[in-house]
């Protein structure tokens, strides 16, 4: 049996994702892997998302029909189920990220929807080991950040939006590391 690299593991998790109404995300990045879905939400639905929340705020996805719709949706683009799917972080600036749970399922990946466009706004990757990395803000737009390779090395971070508009809404999806891989 043949031996697969990483990233060949990588592309057969990917290609195996089931298909949703949404766009597809499309791989911007092998190192640190990035995915991105342009008009991943509506206009109605970004409406509705920052009507929810004034400043940051740890949103419930349960009681919310559209944000259950998108949580479920993000769940099905990675095809990988979030074993803490009960919250959303609604960002407007650079609050910090919630402390990370120990023990149980890891952080596989971090989905950020973009709720506005700025010309300037931007998530940075300065860590990447082909260069620096960043993808622009444009509402709607879905970027999924792997935090772990499939060999449970941790991925570079993404530093958060730094200018320009900021409101963001963020899925982290905790599952098993050994899930990836099937």
């Amino acid at each position: 049996m043949e031996t697969l690299t990483l990233d060949q593991q990588i592309a057969e998790v990917l290609a195996a994702t089931p298909n949703y109404v949404r766009p597809a995300l499309r791989l911007v990045s092998g190192r640190p892997i990035v995915l991105v879905a342009n008009s991943f939400a509506t206009d109605h639905e970004i409406d509705h998302l920052v009507t929810l929340a004034e400043g940051d705020a740890d949103l419930l996805v349960a009681p919310d029909a559209v944000l259950s719709r998108l949580a479920a949706d993000i769940e099905d683009a990675f095809g990988i189920a979030n074993l803490r799917g009960t919250m959303m972080h609604f960002r407007t600036g650079l609050a910090p990220e919630p402390v990370e749970p120990t023990g149980g399922p890891q952080l596989l990946a971090t989905a950020t929807l973009f709720l506005e466009s700025a010309p300037a706004g931007q998530l940075h990757f300065p860590g990447a080991p082909e260069g620096p990395l960043s993808v622009k803000a444009v509402r709607g737009r879905l970027v999924l950040c792997f935090n772990r390779r499939l060999d449970g090395t941790e991925e570079p971070a993404a530093e958060p939006v730094s200018s320009g508009l900021r409101a963001t809404l963020t899925l982290r999806i905790y599952n098993y590391l050994n899930t990836l891989l099937g």
